[in-house]
């Protein structure tokens, strides 16, 4: 555990966020491994199916990630403010209530595919597999939630390395069972989706057994097993903030590729393997954002609101450089890249996907401030800004993306993209403001002889 209350500030963000970086890169190897050996096995029909349902599994799969992060911040304030008993109630509630959701959207889900995949304008020659692929994974949607939400609650004690070590065993597992189960056997996407929930469950199991081993703080028992009615509205209300803000930003992606579908497989294909390739670039500043909300968070459970501000422009330091550094390794090798994804013969793919990277790279940077903003609002608990942030840019990522697709074919994407980010910076950076003139006044008053 790690209590980022006191000593050196950047020590802190970097410990904490190093394994949060290594253990999103290995997050997205997995995936890109998993669509690699789906479009070299299967072929491109394979790959487009598995990138059309991507969007509808990440709408649920980010609402309970978004959840799981909305109750991190409450836990870690009250580890901040070293109140053990109210974290112990407020992941026995959070764990409760966030089971029967999941159960829930499980059916859900699983009774709406087919119709939401034609909603997207998804190829009828795609959907059979894209639904068979979608059916597993909405089934084992509860091995996800117990594993964000346990993994969470080890990052608001300050314990980022075990969900790494966790990760890295789940990701590799899911390599291994995906080459098995899609190029071994013949059980076609269904079988990279089978290695999926596998390697979650996997993962679950670590989390649980590694906590009632080494973690007392969130060790519950089973008469612990229960929704705290003290707890239960704020949590619901972090919950369902920071919920809503992933599923509408996955909702834009959902709706992102109704607009890419309409070009092809071809770009169908290649905005998969450029989606999994974004996930590497942003990895870095998603993994500093979460590091920088549970710093902030922390020190406002124990009052130590000085340490807020310098955490924020750390963070953003740290952020740029490593930002920087991924989108000069973007820009170098597009083109090998995409051709990791699929075969050399499928040339209209992977040009198309080149392209769409180089003009992505004009607009990485704008992610990384956008992100850092992201974690500080949320680890101050002005989560409707967060929100709001998200609402600025999603319908004009949307809006453009069909506009301009028509004249920039899947450019269209990165520029709405990158438009989308302008705006949401240039929101937050108002809202920062806001929320910096009344401190800076007290500041003065105090001054004052």
């Amino acid at each position: 555990m790690r209590d980022m209350t006191c000593g050196n500030v950047t020590e802190h963000m970097l410990r904490f966020a190093l394994p949060l970086m290594i253990g999103n890169v290995f997050q997205q190897l997995y995936g890109a491994v998993s669509a690699i050996v789906v479009g070299r096995y299967l072929g491109k029909e394979a790959l487009a199916a598995m990138g059309t349902a991507i969007p509808v599994m990440n709408i649920a799969l980010f609402l309970l990630v978004g959840m799981t992060i909305g109750v991190s911040i409450l836990m870690a304030e009250f580890f901040g403010a070293k109140d053990s008993a109210r974290l112990k109630k407020q992941l026995a509630t959070s764990l409760v209530a966030g089971t029967l959701f999941t159960v829930v959207l499980s059916a859900v889900g699983i009774a709406f595919i087919v119709p939401t995949l034609e909603i997207i304008q998804a190829p009828p020659e795609i959907i059979p597999q894209a639904a068979s692929y979608l059916k597993i994974v909405f089934a084992g949607l509860i091995f996800a939630f117990v594993y964000n939400l346990l993994s969470s609650a080890l990052r608001a004690v300050g314990e980022s390395t075990m969900p790494l070590v966790f990760l890295v065993f789940s990701s590799l597992l899911n390599i291994a069972l995906a080459v098995l189960f899609v190029g071994v056997l013949p059980w076609g996407v269904r079988g990279a989706a089978i290695a999926m929930v596998i390697s979650e469950a996997a993962a679950a199991a670590a989390c649980v057994a590694y906590i009632r081993a080494r973690v007392p703080h969130l060790n519950l028992r089973v008469k612990e097993m229960k929704i705290e009615a003290s707890l239960f509205a704020k949590t619901v209300s972090y919950s369902w903030i920071s919920g809503v803000q992933q599923t509408f930003l996955f909702v834009g992606i959902f709706l992102v590729q109704g607009a890419v579908n309409a070009l092809g497989v071809d770009s169908i294909a290649a905005f998969n393997a450029v989606s999994r390739l974004d996930g590497f670039v942003l990895a870095p500043s998603d993994s500093l954002a979460l590091s920088l909300m549970m710093f902030i968070s922390q020190n406002k459970g124990a009052q130590k609101n000085e340490r807020i501000g310098e955490g924020l422009r750390k963070s953003l330091a740290i952020n740029t450089v490593f930002t920087a550094a991924m989108i000069l390794a973007i820009a170098a090798f597009a083109r090998p890249l995409m051709n990791l994804f699929l075969d050399a013969r499928e040339t209209t793919a992977i040009t198309i996907g080149a392209r769409y990277l180089r003009v992505m790279c004009l607009f990485y940077m704008l992610s990384a401030f956008c992100n850092t903003f992201q974690g500080f609002f949320r680890g101050v608990g002005m989560m409707r800004v967060a929100l709001n942030a998200t609402f600025v840019q999603i319908p004009l990522r949307v809006a453009l993306s069909y506009a301009l697709s028509r004249a920039l074919a899947m450019n269209a994407v990165a520029v709405a993209i990158g438009t989308g980010w302008i705006f949401m910076a240039l929101y937050q950076w108002y809202e920062y403001r806001k929320y910096e003139r009344p401190r800076k006044f007290l500041n003065f008053i105090r001054s004052l002889p």
